[in-house]
């Protein structure tokens, strides 16, 4: 490996720059646009009316499909919300109703139990 390490530190040994290396950078940084802070070439499309108008209503479409997407979600939500509420009254409503007939069998039951038993009379 002792060749590797030694390719790798010739390849990434310190060199000067290229002559007149900060002058391009220097001229690059005042090309840029001060006001927004791109530089030129890439801010002339936002000068073109067509494209920003269309960026601007892309923009809007994306918040208006996002707003309809969130009230349907809220408009879901309760509806599920409302059938769980009404399943959970029929639930207590069957139970009300099963307590009922349960208690009526039982007396039923009680009343049929406590009753004296008719002794039959042979038929003649």
């Amino acid at each position: 490996m002792k060749p590797l390490d030694d390719e790798l530190r010739s390849a990434l040994k310190r060199q000067e720059p290229p002559e007149g290396f900060a002058a391009r950078v220097l001229n690059r940084l005042e090309s840029e646009n001060p006001e927004q802070g791109l530089p030129a070439h890439n801010a002339a499309w936002w000068r073109r009316p067509v494209l920003r108008w269309t960026a601007v209503v892309a923009a809007c479409l994306l918040v208006v499909a996002g707003v309809a997407r969130y009230q349907h979600r809220q408009r879901e939500h309760a509806r599920a919300e409302q059938a769980s509420r009404q399943a959970v009254l029929a639930l207590e409503i069957a139970s009300a109703e099963l307590r009922t007939a349960l208690d009526q069998a039982q007396h039923i039951t009680a009343q049929a139990l406590a009753a004296p038993i008719k002794s039959r009379t042979p038929m003649e």
